[in-house]
């Protein structure tokens, strides 16, 4: 889980066209580090079932975290998902 979550991040500053470019062989968009972390398809299952909701009423305390701020960079990748 922290490879998918370190990845996601990596993605903000390796901007690519779509989400199946971080795992392309073509030599011009390559970026080996994305497929040495992870296959593109555990990736993608991952992401597909990973879901990010606010529950109402729940206050987060202590040393948790609220990931609902990665939910937009996610849900904006999410299409290619369904591909996988």
């Amino acid at each position: 889980m922290f490879a998918f979550l370190a990845l996601t991040l990596q993605m903000g500053h390796t901007v690519q066209d779509s989400l199946e470019d971080y795992w392309t062989k073509m030599e011009q968009l390559c970026s080996p580090f994305y497929g040495q972390m992870m296959a593109r398809a555990r990736y993608c299952h991952i992401l597909r079932f990973l879901h990010l909701r606010t529950i109402i009423g729940l206050e987060m305390t202590g040393q948790m975290v609220n990931c609902g701020k990665y939910e937009g960079d996610l849900k904006r990748n999410a299409h290619v998902g369904n591909t996988a």
